[in-house]
C-alpha cells in the first residue's frame, strides 16, 4: 500500500489541502473510541469510500496511520493502520478549511488560466 490516493478506475486525479481545527482534534476521536493510545501520532489520514451506485452517502471510512510519539520523525520506517466510520458532517469538524481539486483523466490542468473567481492560497 502507498500513500497515494487510487480507486479502481481512477477517472479522476488531483490533490488535497486541509488545515486542522484549532479546537478539535482528530486524534483526541481516535483515543476516546479507544482505538489509537496517547502515546501514539497520527502521522497520515485517508478518507476513503467503497462502492457507491448513485445514492447519498452519510458516512465515510476515516483511515488513520499512527506511529509512535518518540520525538518526531520525518520517515517512519512503520506505521499502523487504524479504520473507523464516521458521519460527514463529523468528519469535516477537524478541519476549519478543506480544498480538494480533481480533473478528469490524466490532463495536466497545472499552468491552465483559469477565467472565473477563484481563491488563491
Amino acid at each position: 500500500m502507498t500513500f497515494e490516493a487510487s480507486v479502481q478506475y481512477n477517472d479522476y486525479r488531483g490533490t488535497v489541502a486541509l488545515d486542522r481545527s484549532d479546537s478539535l482534534r482528530l486524534s483526541d476521536e481516535f483515543v476516546s473510541r479507544k482505538l489509537i493510545s496517547d502515546g501514539e501520532v497520527i502521522v497520515a489520514v485517508r478518507l476513503s469510500m467503497a462502492e457507491n451506485h448513485g445514492n447519498e452517502v452519510d458516512s465515510v471510512g476515516v483511515i488513520v496511520y499512527v506511529h509512535e510519539a518518540n520525538g518526531y520523525v520525518a520517515r517512519p520506517n512503520e506505521v499502523r493502520a487504524v479504520e473507523t466510520e464516521m458521519r460527514w458532517s463529523q468528519c469535516f469538524s477537524y478541519f476549519k478549511r478543506f480544498d480538494l481539486v480533481f480533473s478528469s483523466g490524466d490532463r495536466d490542468l497545472s499552468s491552465t488560466q483559469i477565467n472565473y473567481p477563484h481563491y488563491d492560497s
